[in-house]
């Protein structure tokens, strides 16, 4: 806890949860550890770029079209129409910030979508092997379980 008292209009600065210090060992930790770090910083560094490159290259009102009908497909119109109305807001608002914010962070999105699926699929599907439950993404024919013998013990789901 921190040396000052409590006070109700401001009860942040009275209580330290020791997050700096933790934040000041990984920072320790990373900078005795640079050579290790390095490559993988360069891995991702690339991808965001080419991310980033690709998206901007597309001209802004096509972006804008592709955004739409994707939140159309996956959330329905409702959200196809806030996602629409926000980016043409960015867009006249902050022309600067549709190129140099707006891609940049959908680039980093992409390339952590793209990294969580690198990792996650083999991971799941070793896990499914050794439980012996379906792998993510299957088919259901290609399951264990015997629809004949549905109290089998092929059946854990």
């Amino acid at each position: 806890m921190a040396d000052t008292e409590f006070s109700i209009l401001d009860p942040f600065s009275s209580v330290d949860l020791g997050i700096a210090d933790m934040a000041d060992g990984v920072k320790g930790w990373a900078i005795a550890n640079r050579a290790l770090i390095q490559p993988i910083k360069k891995f991702f560094n690339e991808m965001i770029v080419g991310i980033d490159t690709t998206l901007n290259a597309v001209p802004p009102l096509v972006m804008l079209l592709l955004l739409t009908l994707i939140a159309w497909q996956a959330a329905g119109r409702r959200v196809a129409i806030l996602v629409a109305a926000s980016m043409t807001c960015l867009g006249f608002l902050a022309p600067n910030a549709w190129g140099g914010l707006a891609m940049t962070t959908l680039a980093i999105v992409v390339s952590a979508v793209i990294l969580s699926f690198i990792i996650g699929l083999p991971w799941a599907s070793s896990r499914a092997r050794m439980t012996g439950s379906r792998p993510p993404f299957a088919p259901p024919s290609s399951t264990r379980c015997r629809p004949s013998r549905p109290s089998s013990t092929w059946c854990r789901w």
